[in-house]
């Protein structure tokens, strides 16, 4: 859940579950970027009212997302 005390913000370099990283983009508390590396290939479950429910890393270990 983004905080609704920041309705607009960002985040950068989070590290998450299974060695990813990721930043995160949002606006009037939605996400509008996002971008995951990691292991090139993997399938990494993402929950979120406008993303697909699993995406696989390309083969540089990357995702990325924009609304």
């Amino acid at each position: 859940a983004l905080p609704a005390a920041w309705p607009v913000g960002r985040l950068r370099g989070a590290r998450a579950r299974g060695g990813l990283t990721l930043d995160l983009d949002w606006a009037d508390g939605v996400p509008t970027r996002l971008r995951l590396q990691g292991a090139p290939g993997a399938r990494v479950p993402v929950i979120g009212t406008r993303l697909p429910a699993v995406v696989t890393l390309d083969a540089e270990g990357q995702f990325t997302w924009a609304a």
